[in-house]
């Protein structure tokens, strides 16, 4: 299993589609049982739900130097009311001690490349673009554009708790 991606100290490993049981293994599975570690010990998320997300994982972001999980991000199918379409629901958890780098920025553009690469392959057409609600205060007030320019994902409303909606369609994606 090769890095996807390389910057700032860090790079990022896809871990979907490669098996637990085949020769990347127990690479998967130390990577797994880090990204349990960091939302244990952050307490971002109680024991069961970690178990729940642990089948979303998508990517990890490593520590060059300590080789440590510091980002994760993760996808699932869902069908947002407001859209009424299917698309990958996107979240992301970097350690509180990387947040002043670019692992979540990079970790988003690497999986809409990911999801992108696959729907307009064929591979998997399931999901037609990529869709995340902010929360973060920070970047809610200061990435407030209506379309992000180094992602194109685009603002389509508002969640329950204000968080900011937002979409990237993929290339050749269809509402019918």
């Amino acid at each position: 299993m090769t890095p996807s991606r390389q910057a700032q100290g860090f790079f990022i490993e896809t871990l979907r589609g490669h098996s637990h049981d085949g020769p990347d293994g127990a690479r998967v599975q130390s990577r797994l049982d880090q990204v349990r570690g960091l939302w244990r010990s952050t307490g971002v998320l109680d024991a069961t739900t970690i178990e729940e997300r642990i089948p979303e994982v998508l990517m990890v972001a490593v520590s060059e130097d300590r080789d440590q999980v510091i980002g994760i991000n993760t996808s699932y199918l869902v069908t947002p009311p407001a859209l009424k379409l299917p698309v990958w629901g996107y979240r992301t958890f970097v350690d509180p001690s990387h947040r002043e780098s670019d692992v979540a920025i990079l970790m988003l553009q690497a999986a809409i490349e990911w999801h992108e690469a696959r729907f307009v392959s064929g591979e998997d057409r399931s999901g037609l673009g990529v869709y995340m609600e902010v929360e973060n205060p920070i970047i809610k007030r200061y990435r407030n554009e209506a379309v992000w320019p180094s992602t194109r994902m685009s603002f389509v409303g508002w969640g329950p708790l204000g968080e900011h909606c937002r979409v990237r369609y993929f290339e050749g994606a269809r509402i019918s």
